[in-house]
């Protein structure tokens, strides 16, 4: 038995839930724009899937992603490999929760893979959250999303929402992509944002009990190049976040 067509026609959910209802053993491939992905399934249970870089139920919530990929559902003898075990149902509604919420981070933020780094002379024009605190304080212009998630034990789209909201306050950019036009097409800067004081160097304060920081972040040292597109702040704002508040 095979079956073929795309997403539009059939939806990801819908070949799942034919193949647990089937039990099946059974081979669903994918050809999406991050090239092939599978999805084995036996015993009407998912037991792999693999896309991009993403392996288990990873890879099923990056084909919910997929708008009009190309599928194949084939019949298979036996498994090649198994590393999960999982009801189609509560695997799809997860899916596709995941998949609304990374949909809008995306705006932002590429892949869990990219690069964020502190901007030049970055001075929040918004309050931030003790979380983004938190995630500002490990980032170092080297490290991807995902090792900040695995560092800090968060799921790494807690940390894409968090990094986001550095990015919209205007903190943090993202390696490879621009943040004037970022920020210019999907967020409003207010006109009023402080401007960097060449004698003022303060440190990132969560107040309390809202949690919330509007103190400037320190300027970049003078010695960094001025483009923040290229180079990532590695200078002494993120000396100055690791040593927490500071005492008045």
């Amino acid at each position: 038995m095979e079956l073929t067509g795309t997403f539009n026609s059939f939806p990801l959910r819908e070949l799942l839930e034919l193949m647990q209802q089937s039990s099946i053993c059974g081979e669903l491939e994918v050809i999406g724009q991050h090239g092939r992905g599978v999805i084995l399934t036996r015993d009407g249970l998912v037991r792999h899937a693999e896309y991009s870089d993403k392996v288990g139920p990873e890879a099923v919530w990056l084909l919910f992603e997929e708008s009009n990929a190309q599928f194949a559902v084939r019949d298979l003898r036996e498994l090649s490999q198994e590393t999960m075990v999982s009801d189609a149902t509560s695997l799809c509604d997860e899916a596709e929760d995941r998949a609304r919420s990374w949909s809008e981070l995306r705006n932002f933020i590429p892949s869990d893979n990219a690069i964020p780094y502190i901007r030049n002379g970055a001075m929040p024009s918004q309050p931030l959250d003790s979380m983004a605190v938190a995630v500002a304080r490990t980032i170092n212009g080297e490290q991807s999303i995902r090792s900040i998630a695995e560092r800090l034990i968060i799921e790494p789209i807690d940390v894409s929402r968090a990094i986001v909201r550095l990015i919209k306050a205007g903190v943090v950019a993202i390696i490879g992509v621009d943040p004037a036009k970022s920020l210019a097409a999907k967020v409003v800067v207010p006109a009023s944002a402080p401007t960097p004081s060449p004698n003022l160097t303060p440190t990132l304060i969560p107040a309390k009990p809202a949690e919330l920081v509007s103190a400037p972040l320190p300027a970049q040292p003078a010695t960094q190049a001025s483009s923040d597109v290229s180079r990532p702040n590695q200078g002494g704002l993120l000396g100055r976040l690791a040593q927490g508040p500071a005492r008045r």
